[in-house]
């Protein structure tokens, strides 16, 4: 038992050192030396060589020679040594005598009017290789680097910018994953256009920008997306769409209708992890943006000459359908289902299975179970897919306590009943989706015999799909049985021999993938070592064998994924567990340092095991103050828009050891309220300001010197909220205000 706990603690320390997730995410950097200087090079040391002559032919001639075979390696390597030889000759913004020289110095350097040509023609080159589908992560950046250089260097020569420059600079910013720069560069652009401020009037030729591309709106609009920034998104949008149809002169103007629609489906790109120190990986939700704000694109799309965009239009009713019902409006959104899908039934697409989806999915949720067996049994039979009955089976197994109809049956007597009205109605078989939640309803009753005797009845089909692997052995971990907890930990070991042997595939397009596991891996990581939570089923080093678990422990460090936040919070929870808490802060710099920013449960895990053990220091006797560990570790790692939940427990311990004084400075600290720090990345994407001390605080505190019946700091307490509720009213945050106006008004009743 002591080997296999030492293995245990040897695996986590291993992974806190991260030796293994590590060097997963590491790539090779690109060379900074290749373009010799940086963005900011004016900046920057004095480059080693020496600075060529401005007489000198030879750098700029293999330069456009380089440019003219279309040679883009090549020529990235001329142009860090041209690019030199330009800054000599770059204006100076200082004294009139150096415009002079400079001047004198352009006449004596040889074919200087071609260098915006060159320039031109080497970003254009740079764009065009960086679409290319088959280009490499790594050469795709450092091209893309070397376009915002080459920019960087047409504006400090005053050469002309114009909106293809402005293009290619925020798609540059757009793709390196830069969101709040494309953003302001944008926004740049559009300024200077409204306001018909000249871009580099130094220059030898002037202009002004009249334009911009649509594309580029679309670079910004995507930009906006990818920061999940609700209001953003809508400022961008606005002031893109007047922008093209006021450059397009009329809204009936064919290219004018084809931008916006293409601006209109920006909306709903694909949402990569932005890399923010939000600490959030939740998806873009276009529903975010409200229904009125959707409405109305609908309305411009359902008004197009060339008739409506159907994919958009399927798109837009979707995420109406669902902003309505995350409201709670289910009646509106069965409203504006029943008017807009009638006239999709008359068309030649029919309602798409997604808006039934979303429909059935709402009202689900909401336990509105009978209101979604009706629109389902009136919609179409085309628009009713396997998707749409497992949508409504899901909402049967949420909601088990509703009746079906006025009738008092059992939750699997209901399943069963749904199974069948589909294979009657549509003659659709139940899949791995429907036979998994099927197992679901079953460890919901308490019966893991039934659900582990369906696995093994469906097991042809279910064995191929590790969500099926994952649902039947989480709920077998979940259970109260050790008679189920050891058959779970057989299926562990059935499952890595089998995907050792045959990986599980999937088709997706025209090629076949192997699936990832990395959620059955969290599922067996979480139970395989002691938590700093408490966790029901038994662990596996008290179950397996020393081989046995020697091999579940191997398999999770090869599958582990070192770019998913639950892996790493399952292993810091082991840290803390074992009390190797400078091991989880180690792991936690590490995912800092990753710009993998931990969530707010990991940082309010690591403080409770700060407040934990200095608290254990101070009942020992020790004079240091048992916080300040915590506080230091708040102060300089933790996001501010999760302070108030970071300093709940440290608030919450000192009320509760009567330490008032200690209690006090930690509610002044950041009294009234924080506002996100608002870093290179994160800037457009920072929350608005969140009162400090929050809601749930106020709670703790009151609850704490309620119990401890110290009625005189209650009072005092409920004086400073009700002076903060004025200031939080003044900052708009309606949300807080509402919790916080429960918390008042349900303590104040006891002084009364």
């Amino acid at each position: 038992h002591r080997e296999k706990t030492d293995i245990a603690l040897q695996f986590a320390h291993t992974h806190a050192q991260s030796s293994h997730i590590h060097s997963l995410h590491l790539l090779p950097h690109a060379s900074k030396t290749r373009l010799g200087l940086s963005r900011q090079y004016t900046t920057n040391a004095a480059p080693a060589t020496k600075v060529p002559s401005v007489c000198d032919t030879k750098p700029i001639s293999e330069f456009q020679a380089w440019l003219a075979a279309g040679n883009i390696e090549k020529a990235i390597e001329s142009y860090s040594r041209v690019r030199l030889l330009f800054t000599t000759v770059a204006p100076s913004t200082h004294t009139g005598c150096q415009d002079k020289r400079m001047r004198r110095r352009r006449l004596k350097a040889p074919l200087w009017g071609t260098a915006f040509a060159d320039l031109r023609r080497l970003h254009l080159l740079l764009r065009k290789a960086s679409l290319a589908k088959d280009i490499k992560a790594v050469w795709k950046t450092h091209l893309l680097k070397t376009l915002i250089c080459v920019i960087a260097d047409m504006e400090l020569l005053g050469l002309r910018i114009g909106a293809t420059e402005i293009a290619a600079h925020i798609y540059a910013h757009y793709s390196l994953g830069q969101f709040s720069s494309a953003i302001d560069l944008w926004r740049e652009a559009v300024a200077a256009i409204s306001s018909g401020q000249k871009f580099n009037a130094e220059s030898p030729q002037p202009s002004s920008v009249r334009h911009l591309f649509p594309q580029t709106h679309v670079y910004a609009l995507q930009a906006a997306v990818q920061l999940k920034n609700v209001n953003v998104v809508r400022d961008v949008y606005t002031m893109s769409v007047s922008m093209i149809k006021g450059a397009a002169g009329a809204e009936d103007n064919a290219q004018c209708r084809s931008s916006v629609l293409a601006l209109s489906q920006a909306l709903f790109s694909v949402s990569k992890r932005a890399k923010t120190a939000t600490g959030s990986d939740y998806p873009w939700d276009p529903s975010r943006l409200g229904y009125d704000f959707l409405h109305q694109i609908y309305i411009k799309n359902e008004q197009r000459t060339s008739g409506p965009d159907q994919l958009l239009a399927t798109r837009l009713l979707r995420c109406m359908i669902r902003a309505l019902c995350l409201n709670g409006d289910c009646k509106h959104a069965m409203h504006i289902y029943l008017k807009h899908t009638a006239s999709l039934e008359n068309s030649r697409y029919g309602i798409a299975p997604e808006i039934l989806c979303e429909m059935v999915g709402g009202l689900c949720k909401h336990a509105l179970v009978d209101e979604a067996h009706e629109i389902l049994s009136e919609a179409t039979s085309g628009s009713r897919s396997i998707y749409v009955w497992n949508t409504y089976f899901d909402g049967l197994v949420r909601h088990p306590q509703k009746t079906l109809k006025g009738r008092s049956v059992s939750l699997l007597e209901r399943f069963q009943e749904a199974v069948q009205d589909m294979h009657r109605i549509d003659g659709i078989e139940p899949d791995t989706v429907t036979w998994s939640i099927w197992i679901r309803a079953c460890f919901q009753l308490g019966d893991w015999h039934g659900a582990y005797k369906c696995f093994r009845d469906y097991f042809a089909i279910m064995s191929r799909d590790v969500a099926s692997w994952d649902t039947v052995i989480r709920g077998l971990f979940q259970s109260n049985s050790p008679e189920a907890h050891a058959v779970g930990w057989q299926l562990v070991e059935e499952f890595i021999s089998i995907s050792a042997t045959n990986p599980l595939r999937k088709d997706v397009g025209s090629s076949t993938v192997v699936v990832a596991d990395s959620r059955l891996v969290e599922t067996v990581l979480l139970h395989c070592f002691p938590r700093f939570s408490d966790v029901k089923s038994t662990y596996a080093y008290e179950v397996l064998s020393k081989d046995a678990f020697k091999k579940v422990v191997l398999w999770i460090e090869a599958k582990v994924s070192p770019q998913r936040k639950i892996s790493h919070a399952i292993i810091i929870g082991t840290l803390l567990k074992s009390g190797r808490i400078r091991a989880a802060l180690d792991m936690h710099q590490d995912m800092i340092d990753r710009q993998l920013w931990p969530t707010k449960s990991i940082n309010c895990m690591i403080v409770k095991a700060l407040v934990l053990a200095g608290s254990r220091r101070r009942a020992l006797g020790s004079a240091a103050d048992a916080t300040r560990d915590a506080e230091d570790f708040i102060e300089r790692r933790v996001p501010k828009q999760h302070y108030a939940a970071a300093y709940l427990p440290l608030v919450k311990c000192a009320a509760l050891d009567r330490r008032y004084v200690d209690m006090w400075v930690l509610i002044n600290r950041h009294y009234p309220w924080v506002v996100p720090k608002q870093e290179e990345e994160a800037a457009a994407a920072a929350d608005t300001s969140r009162p400090f001390p929050d809601a749930a605080m106020y709670q703790a505190v009151l609850s704490a010197t309620e119990a401890t019946a110290d009625w005189s700091e209650n009072r005092r307490l409920l004086d400073k909220l009700r002076h903060h509720l004025n200031l939080v009213s003044d900052s708009g945050d309606k949300k807080f205000k509402t919790k916080m106006v429960g918390v008042y008004n349900h303590y104040i009743k006891k002084h009364i």
